[in-house]
């Protein structure tokens, strides 16, 4: 529960931006929106986690690490996040 709380400090702050954007891309696409907002949110979430905790804010990686996250660790989490969204979005 506790990683899951940690993961969810992290995330948050991409929350908002990234799921705008896809919602954005996949409801001008027409007919295929769920597939479009789909197949945008991997690429999408981590171009916006690399702008956000790269290069905006790259001291935020010292207070997860310290937390027992370390960088790859959350790139890995939040891009897996990414992708089970995205199977739950084209197989629904």
């Amino acid at each position: 529960m506790k990683s899951l709380h940690i993961f969810w400090l992290f995330y948050k702050r991409l929350l908002i931006p990234v799921w705008g954007v896809c919602l954005l891309i996949g409801g001008t696409s027409g007919e295929m929106a769920g597939q479009t907002l789909a197949s945008s949110i991997i690429p999408i979430g981590a171009l916006f986690h690399y702008f956000v905790y790269v290069l905006r804010y790259p001291e935020e990686y010292y207070f997860f690490y310290n937390l027992g996250w370390s960088k790859q660790k959350l790139w890995v989490f939040t891009l897996c996040f990414h992708a089970i969204i995205c199977l739950l979005i084209t197989t629904l």
